[in-house]
């Protein structure tokens, strides 16, 4: 199933445990952050600052979690995301 966001809404995956990700930076577990680096799958029609496939970081306890073909996704207004990773 492909969700397409709305407004000013952004569908983002969490990264796995201790992933890497851009420029070698190291993801920590869950438990120790309250912060997170994300990345963005889809954008809703009102979002003009991020894009499908940006690099974001968001306060993990912001959006709303949900579970779609075994993945789990979850969808955060814009202006819930903290910065955008260059």
């Amino acid at each position: 199933m492909e969700l397409q966001p709305t407004g000013k809404r952004v569908l983002i995956e969490m990264r796995e445990e201790g992933e890497t990700i851009q420029k070698g930076i190291i993801v920590q577990s869950p438990e120790k952050k309250r912060c997170e680096l994300v990345k963005v799958l889809e954008v809703g029609s009102e979002v003009t600052e991020f894009a499908a496939g940006d690099t974001v970081l968001v306060d993990r306890y912001a959006g709303m979690e949900i579970q779609v073909d075994d993945r789990k996704l979850f969808i955060f207004k814009s202006e819930d995301l903290l910065a955008k990773c260059k």
